[in-house]
């Protein structure tokens, strides 16, 4: 599949879908308050249970939105090496603790004998989450200094989505670990947002 499509068109699909499918699930899909209860029962405890999951990922996701709205800072920040090395092991560390969680809570019924509760909608939404992470791990392993690069390339790029003029060269010539990375996110806004309201994955519910 060509840069293009991948850059220029997947993002605007995936949000399409995400806002599609949650209009469609509140219109269609309605289960009361005891029915979601009892579907959600048999997961709660294994994500309640993972928080280094939660942390993880809240830290990874806000270092994201800090490199998008403030890329100076950042650039600033990352002028003085040991800044920097703080800053990348610090992103490092946070994406290695949302990886735990994440095996974690995929692992965890193994372990206690039980059968997993993972429904066909919570496997391709946590095998987009695994992907992810580990290529996110990945760049931070293979292509040094990922926030600096990300500041001057890939926020560019992202907001000239946010302009509705996709500027796809800035990625062209990034690292197949870097449009992986993208592209995964990508499809996790468009079918997290569409089997979060899905009762019939209960833990993507609960994950999201």
């Amino acid at each position: 599949m060509s840069d293009r499509m991948l850059f220029g068109v997947l993002p605007y699909v995936a949000l399409g879908t995400a806002v599609v499918g949650l209009a469609l699930r509140a219109l269609l899909s309605r289960p009361s308050p005891r029915e979601l209860e009892r579907r959600l029962r048999t997961v709660r405890g294994l994500v309640r249970g993972s928080v280094s999951w939660r942390l993880g990922m809240l830290g990874v996701l806000l270092g994201h939105l800090a490199g998008l709205l403030v890329p100076r800072a950042v650039l600033w920040w990352n002028q003085v090496p040991l800044r920097l090395v703080i800053l990348e092991v610090t992103a490092f560390g946070l994406g290695v603790l949302a990886a735990v969680g994440l095996a974690l809570i995929v692992l965890a019924p193994r372990f206690s004998g039980r059968l997993s509760p993972l429904s066909t909608s919570d496997t391709v939404l946590l095998t987009l989450v695994a992907t992810s992470v580990v290529s996110g791990l990945g760049i931070a392993v293979l292509h040094r200094w990922a926030s600096s690069w990300y500041a001057t390339m890939i926020v560019p790029y992202l907001r000239s989505l946010v302009l509705l003029s996709p500027e796809v060269g800035w990625m062209a010539d990034l690292p197949f670990l870097v449009k992986l990375h993208a592209v995964s996110a990508f499809a996790l806004v468009g079918m997290g947002a569409l089997f979060a309201g899905a009762t019939h994955a209960p833990l993507t519910a609960v994950i999201i």
